[in-house]
């Protein structure tokens, strides 16, 4: 096996109709049926939401994986490698395994005409039950309803702050795109939310008493004394304090959310275990310091909710201006993103990416533009991030790229972050 062995399996899996996902659970179920059912071989944890779903995911299995047990956890997207995707305790699954898997089950795939979430599931769950996990946490890659995780038998089914995002696909209302997420809710599950707006906690709570389970929300007045540091959160819940090296205001309710998944799964696990947890969790790509001088951060928040509490973190670390570099893909909401970030820069760059996933730099411009949004385009990311760091060194100003994972190759390769310590 050889690294072009493998890239060209993974050009295949790509290639697999990425753009085509609303397709319901047949194909999933068939993929999975062939593939001897791994899906039944683990317990799970089935995560649904707009925002939060990794920062949850991870702090889950780093609990899980303080505790003893052996965790899988299934994530999307990727920021360098697709193998990031699928993970046991920590570590990625291997290229032998994904070559082995679309080697064996080629013809499968062709017959069914699977997707690329599809296979990628599939995947996931077979390398999960050849590795004889104890539990898995999924999170859903689309809604939840029609989603190819949603094959799941799940033990607990964890929600995260639900908003606007893929209307296109989910509903233009929060209220459809709540009904699409709380799809996930099954009978005999326990369902546990973190706090949501009225009707959307309406929504999960009507979905929950149809399938005759009680839907628990976080009480969202017992998180307190929320303190951001550049090494992460501090915070306190039902009066007990906890540390997790991400940052964000916001990371305080995922944690919360967490804590309480990790006791409904396990009433005995310990505070100290907990706490461990926590504080040994890491995600790639949320609110991340780059560089220290000049100060520079870069997060993937891509759609209004999560870019308002990206920007609001960051205002709560820094008094001074923010200059940004922003990408992002076409199908995003940008009237309702523009309501967010204008007047909240100094300076704004639009870049694009190099694999041509985003929108073009000069279009994500002129459209920036059309909101009265102050924006200029570079013709690259090196020569957007240079010219940032002289400004930022002149003004003494902060720097914040943002918008998409499909620039995080670019940012970690620039700034020489080694990305092995996932």
């Amino acid at each position: 096996m050889n690294s072009i062995d493998i890239e060209k399996v993974l050009s295949h899996l790509y290639a697999l109709r990425r753009d085509e996902i609303k397709l319901g659970l047949a194909h999933t179920f068939q993929l999975l049926e062939v593939c001897g059912n791994p899906q039944k071989h683990f317990k799970a944890i089935h995560i649904a939401g707009t925002n939060g779903k990794g920062s949850t995911g991870k702090i889950l299995a780093s609990i899980f994986r303080q505790a003893g047990k052996s965790v899988g956890h299934y994530s999307s997207p990727h920021l360098i490698r697709f193998n990031e995707r699928i993970c046991i305790n920590n570590g990625t699954i291997t290229d032998a395994y994904i070559l082995n898997f679309m080697s064996n089950f080629k013809s499968a795939i062709s017959e069914i005409n699977a997707t690329y979430f599809e296979v990628t599931t599939a995947l996931a769950f077979c390398y999960f039950r050849d590795n004889y996990i104890e539990l898995a946490i999924v999170e859903t890659g689309l809604g939840g309803r029609l989603d190819s995780t949603n094959v799941l038998s799940p033990k607990i089914v964890a929600m995260t702050p639900i908003s606007l995002d893929h209307r296109e696909m989910l509903g233009n209302s929060i209220e459809e795109i709540a009904e699409e997420k709380a799809g996930i809710i099954k009978p005999n599950v326990s369902v546990i939310s973190s706090p949501q707006r009225k009707s959307v906690q309406s929504i999960i709570e009507h979905r929950s008493k149809a399938n005759d389970v009680k839907a628990q929300f976080i009480d969202e007045a017992q998180i307190s004394g929320i303190h951001l540091k550049t090494d992460g959160t501090y915070f306190q819940y039902f009066g007990i304090e906890y540390f997790i090296p991400i940052v964000g205001e916001f990371q305080a309710t995922n944690a919360s959310l967490a804590i309480e998944v990790a006791k409904s799964f396990n009433p005995k696990m310990s505070k100290k275990t907990i706490q461990k947890g926590l504080a040994n969790s890491h995600w790639f790509g949320r609110l991340q310091k780059m560089s220290e001088k000049p100060t520079i951060y870069y997060d993937v928040s891509h759609n209004q909710e999560g870019i308002k509490k990206t920007i609001s973190s960051l205002r709560q670390l820094y008094s001074g201006n923010i200059m940004g570099i922003i990408a992002l893909k076409g199908d995003k909401e940008l009237d309702l993103i523009c309501t967010e970030i204008k007047n909240k820069f100094d300076s704004l760059v639009a870049v694009s990416d190099i694999n041509g996933l985003l929108l073009n730099q000069n279009v994500l411009t002129k459209r920036l533009r059309e909101y009265e949004i102050n924006c200029a385009s570079a013709p690259s990311f090196v020569n957007a991030i240079d010219q940032l760091k002289d400004k930022l060194l002149e003004e003494d100003s902060i720097g914040l790229i943002f918008g998409s994972h499909y620039i995080a190759s670019e940012v970690f390769d620039y700034f020489e972050f080694s990305f092995d310590n996932i």
